[in-house]
Formats: structure tokens, sequence, C-alpha cells
């Protein structure tokens, strides 16, 4: 957790950001790292939409709380990018696993409270 707080977000490679996100075992990791770390960087779309897709329970929770974690920190993004995610949130909705239940429904919270964000 303290590595993704000191971490320099353009220094952050997507290599990196996979090898992490292969090693999360726990939602307040996952978490903290998407929101303190990745969200910052230049590869943040990316993984979003690489990572929602991928079977592993704590890989494809990050993706949903990068869109999270986007959608709270990110003023300057128009909100087309985030309806963008709508397909992704409805299509991944009926996940069963509870960690990504959880996630998905927070990605979609802070959509709803658009266009303030």
């Amino acid at each position: 957790m303290l590595a993704s707080m000191i971490d320099d977000p353009e220094l952050v490679s997507e290599k990196q950001m996979d090898q992490w996100a292969g090693d999360f075992y726990s939602w307040d990791i996952c978490d903290q790292c998407c929101g303190n770390l990745f969200d910052k960087t230049a590869h943040c779309e990316k993984k979003i939409r690489e990572w929602v897709t991928d079977e592993r329970e704590f890989v494809r929770r990050a993706g949903f709380v990068l869109m999270a974690a986007r959608a709270v920190h990110d003023k300057k993004a128009h909100d087309e990018e985030f309806i963008a995610y709508l397909p992704l949130i409805e299509k991944y909705s009926t996940d069963k696993r509870n960690f990504v239940k959880k996630a998905v429904n927070w990605a979609l919270r802070p959509m709803s409270m658009s266009p303030t964000r």
C-alpha cells in the first residue's frame, strides 16, 4: 500500500501495473493502489478496458475501481468518457463474486452524480 502512495505515476509502466494487479489478493490493497496511483497514470483508460474482462477476481475488481477513482479524481474528463463505461458495467454486473459486484456498484455511483461528479 505504501508503494502506491509514493510511486511516481509518470514512471509507472503498463508492465508494472499488470504485475501489481496480478498480485492483488485483497480488496484494500487493490483499492488503494488504484485510487492512490493507477488512476493517475497514462495507462489508466487502457487498463480499465483490459482488466474488467480479466477472469481473476481482484484484477477485474481493479478495472472497476479504476473507473470509480477516475470518475472522482479526473475533473477534466468529459461525461461521454464515463458513459462509454456503462456497457461494461452492465455486462459485468452479473458477476457472482462479492468483491467484483461491489466494485461494479462503486463504479456506477460517481457517474450518477454527473455532471459535477
